[in-house]
């Protein structure tokens, strides 16, 4: 073997040794969104209207009722992490910080070791939304509220927008933006106007933040009560599918891995026998481009459609979300909808 033969395969061997070295060594965690809905304490607040979801109410919102949705919102977020548990994760539909903290204290999740934060928002309906993050790998550098309540329409008054800035892994800033948009029960026609509300204040936080920081890495979760193809998510907040992203090379917008399920007649919540995507998760072009840090794993955007969480009609044989109520029956499941996740490697 001649030294130029033998140096050239010994250089091959290193750059394979290292690529492979390289692959090993990353990590994967998971973000995750879940719709929780009306997940109440016991506990009367007399500045809410909680009273629907009381021991004296219709409901019979009783602790042990309100100990197995804990349950039951802890497994879900336990599997959706897979071998462990997801490092960040955003929820709607929750009363307040008792909740949350009862969530990670009396369940599987208190080993992990979430910190929180939940919004105060003026909702009709005494519901907020909530960000957790592991504290092994973020920092939570600043929290804001963004109001998405319309002032010309006050009577209207809906959840704000929780937004966190946070460290990752130390070393790495990104932006986390939960949202839960005001919902279709007006119609969808007349009721878009204050989504699209919502959505451009949404906009206009994302826009300053790419003003200070072009490479910005942001992630907007939610249940947006409308689809990703709607006004308020394609046009007004500019998420659109990747591949619209990367064929116009259109690094400004965001990119959202829920357009395409959106056309395959799956989704995350199912009303008059219609499956619709209205929970999703998109985030910002450095995630999809960036060659460290936090970046997506192609493909791993999805729904956790799982038999644990859903129901299957006998009647119908109709198969959807496994709901805690259905007006004032009372199932014992876990949500009208189902959680929605993407994976992140570093």
């Amino acid at each position: 073997m001649t030294i130029f033969r033998f140096t050239s395969l010994l250089i091959l061997f290193l750059v394979f040794k290292t690529s492979v070295f390289s692959q090993s060594s990353e990590k994967e965690i998971t973000f995750m969104f879940y719709n929780t809905e009306n997940f109440f304490d016991t506990i009367d607040d007399p500045n809410k209207n909680d009273n629907e979801f009381l021991p004296s109410d219709k409901h019979n919102w009783n602790s042990e009722k309100y100990f197995s949705k804990i349950n039951h919102l802890a497994a879900v977020i336990d599997s959706v992490g897979g071998k462990g548990f997801p490092a960040l994760i955003g929820m709607c539909e929750v009363e307040n910080e008792t909740a949350v903290g009862d969530l990670i204290k009396y369940s599987v999740l208190k080993k992990v070791g979430y910190d929180f934060k939940v919004t105060n928002s003026p909702d009709i309906r005494s519901i907020d939304v909530a960000l957790l993050y592991d504290k092994k790998l973020f920092k939570l550098l600043s929290f804001k509220e963004v109001s998405a309540t319309n002032p010309e329409l006050p009577e209207n008054k809906t959840r704000n927008i929780l937004f966190a800035t946070l460290l990752f892994n130390k070393k790495e800033r990104v932006h986390v933006f939960v949202n839960h948009w005001p919902s279709m029960r007006d119609g969808e026609e007349n009721s878009e106007p204050r989504r699209v509300y919502a959505a451009t204040q949404l906009r206009k936080q994302i826009d300053s933040i790419k003003k200070a920081e072009p490479l910005a890495k942001i992630f907007v979760m939610g249940d947006f009560n409308e689809t990703p193809d709607k006004e308020g998510i394609y046009k007004t907040l500019e998420a659109k599918g990747q591949d619209s992203v990367l064929k116009n090379n259109s690094a400004s917008v965001l990119i959202n891995p829920f357009y395409n399920l959106s056309k395959t007649g799956k989704g995350t919540h199912y009303y008059q026998k219609e499956w619709a995507v209205l929970d999703q998760l998109m985030f910002s072009f450095p995630v999809l481009n960036s060659e460290k840090g936090l970046r997506y794993t192609s493909g791993s955007a999805d729904r956790f459609y799982n038999p644990m969480v859903l129901f299957t009609a006998q009647k119908s044989g109709e198969t959807f979300p496994n709901r805690t109520y259905s007006g004032t029956k009372y199932h014992n499941g876990y949500s009208d909808h189902l959680a929605v996740f993407i994976k992140l490697k570093y």
